[in-house]
This record gives C-alpha cells, sequence and structure tokens, in this order.
C-alpha cells in the first residue's frame, strides 16, 4: 500500500441492513412518518442491486483524511489475496474528517448467503489488506442456505409475490441439480403445497410428479379413447410422466391393450366407459395390468355382458 492512507475502521453491512433500520424506526424510535416515507423509498430504490458501505479512512498516524479521493471495492467469495474479483465499483468520494459513506453497486446477485470479503483501494495506493467479511443483521441468517423459518401464525409464514405478471415471471423456482426435489412440501394435516390462480396453472410440473406408491396423488395421465378388436384410437391423453401413450386393438369386440409408455402396476387408476349412442350401450369397463407394467389390458362390455366395442377414459394416479 502506498502513501500513507490506512484504513483504520470499516462497517461492511449486508444487503438487508438497510431494512433492518427502516423496519426499526417504523416502531418509533425515529424520524417523522413523511422523512420516513422518504427513507424508506430510497431503501426500496436502493437494495435491488447496492450493498452499503460506511468507514473511516487515515493516514499512518492516525489522523482522519478529509477531501475527495477515488476509491474501488471489490467483493471476493475467499480472503486468500490471489482470489478473483467477483465485481468491482469505484466512485469518487467526498471524505470529511475521516468518515464515508457509499454503496457498492450491481453486485447483489453474489449475495447468496456465502460468505464474501471487501477488497477497498483508495486511489492506486493498492488494496488494502486484510479485506473486510461481509457481514449481516441477525434476522438474515434466517435466509441463509440452509435455514429454517419457523412460527406459529394464522396466514403465511413467508409471502412471495412477483407482480411482473409475464408468462415467465415466477414467485418461487425451485431447483435441484444434484438429483434431488425442486420443492418439497410436507404438513401433519391440510395440503403441503396449496396452489391457487385465477387464470393459468395453479400448479405445473415439467417431468415424472412423484408420489408414495400407496398415497393419493395428481392424476399422472389420462386416455379417452374407443376400445375395441377393430380400429381402436385415442381421442385425447395427456402424459405428465414420460414416454407416449399408444393403444392397440384387443383379440375380440370390447377389448384393447393402452400402453402408457412408463410403469403404472403399482400405480392407481380408475376406467370409465361412455355410451355414443350407436350399438351396443356399455355398462361398464374392466382394465387390468397387461403383459408388460406399462399397459393396460381393457374390457368394455354392455348389460349382457358382452364385449362391445366403444369409448373408455382411463385415468393414471
Amino acid at each position: 500500500m502506498k502513501g500513507r492512507r490506512i484504513l483504520v475502521c470499516v462497517l461492511a453491512l449486508g444487503l438487508l441492513l438497510a431494512l433492518a433500520v427502516g423496519l426499526s424506526q417504523a416502531q418509533g424510535f425515529g424520524p417523522e412518518d413523511g422523512d420516513l416515507a422518504q427513507m424508506e423509498a430510497a431503501v426500496a430504490a436502493r437494495v435491488m442491486g447496492s450493498i452499503p458501505i460506511q468507514g473511516h479512512l487515515a493516514d499512518d498516524q492516525g489522523n482522519p483524511i478529509d477531501g475527495s479521493h477515488p476509491m474501488t471495492f471489490r467483493l471476493y467469495n475467499s480472503s486468500s489475496l490471489g482470489a478473483t474479483a467477483l465485481c468491482t465499483d469505484t466512485d469518487t468520494l467526498d471524505i470529511d474528517n475521516g468518515l464515508f459513506s457509499t454503496y457498492i453497486s450491481d453486485c447483489d446477485e453474489y449475495v447468496t448467503g456465502q460468505q464474501l470479503f471487501i477488497g477497498i483501494e483508495v486511489g492506486s495506493d493498492g488494496e488494502m489488506i486484510p479485506r473486510q467479511p461481509l457481514y449481516t443483521v441477525p434476522y438474515a441468517l434466517s435466509l441463509r442456505p440452509g435455514a429454517v423459518i419457523s412460527g406459529s401464525k394464522s396466514g403465511s409464514i413467508l409471502l412471495v409475490e412477483n407482480t411482473d405478471g409475464g408468462t415467465d415471471s415466477y414467485a418461487i423456482w425451485g431447483q435441484s441439480s444434484g438429483g434431488g426435489f425442486g420443492v418439497v412440501g410436507r404438513s401433519d394435516s391440510g395440503p403441503a403445497v396449496y396452489g391457487w390462480s385465477l387464470s393459468g396453472y395453479a400448479g405445473y410440473f415439467d417431468g415424472d410428479v412423484s408420489q408414495s406408491r400407496a398415497d393419493d396423488g395428481l392424476v399422472k395421465a389420462a386416455v379417452y379413447a374407443d376400445c375395441g378388436n377393430a380400429g381402436s384410437f385415442i381421442t385425447r391423453s395427456f402424459n405428465h410422466v414420460s414416454g407416449t401413450i399408444t393403444i392397440a386393438n384387443g383379440a375380440s369386440e370390447g377389448r384393447c391393450t393402452i400402453d402408457f409408455g412408463f410403469r403404472i402396476d403399482d400405480r392407481y387408476f380408475v376406467a370409465t366407459a361412455f355410451t355414443s349412442g350407436v350399438g351396443a350401450a356399455s355398462r361398464g369397463v374392466s382394465c387390468d395390468w397387461g403383459a408388460d407394467n406399462e399397459k393396460l389390458d381393457c374390457f368394455r362390455w354392455n348389460d349382457a355382458g358382452t364385449g362391445a366395442n366403444g369409448k373408455i377414459m382411463v385415468l393414471i394416479y
């Protein structure tokens, strides 16, 4: 470090400190309501991309430094001197009796719960050592990886809202890169996960919607088709698991085989017969697992118990 400048004290508080201060002032220890509203508006404008920094700058004799000085702040994920900066912000600051206050901008994407360190350089003196660890307020510990937010209250413990309204906008995105679960819900009573939507999807699942085989669950697949020994075909179907659903003619009237393309022999299913008004009226349909664990052999029958070709619907849970 060149020259006589030395950083005596740097207070680097995390992204949520400004919010915590605003909340404590809202409880009656601070400015009037009008001033408070302005402060909260300023905080809301800053917290999206700024980390507040306050410090005291002095020479090597401990005398405060005054005047305008360029300062560079770098954010690291390591205190090692060989580490590469995650982001850098440089600004010219007006220092009064050694005191300065500023913000590191456009670095909030790196505040993910990992330990971070701030490197500070005045002019071209070289970065001061050691780097300063980035601390957070105690309540912010509830948002670090592995944290638990627990309490007892009516309504929501945590409410996340995205008001953008775009089709690619999400309030919560759950992702597991290691093969686990993106979102897990557990409840001793009532819904573990509840979705509600005025339009669009209350819940959307892309991939295998897994569940314990003995439990109730979501519909995994559905087929609405003509079933019989001649000309069996699928009118409508969907599959939320994997594979392609196909149907094959049966050996006699009223019989067909539906191949769902995923294992179904240990899942629940429901089959319903429909009458089109032409030919023999249906009374019901019976299905059983076929030659392999991905197929159902179905038999559609009339009031005489005789096989009758016609429409059926099968739901897989």
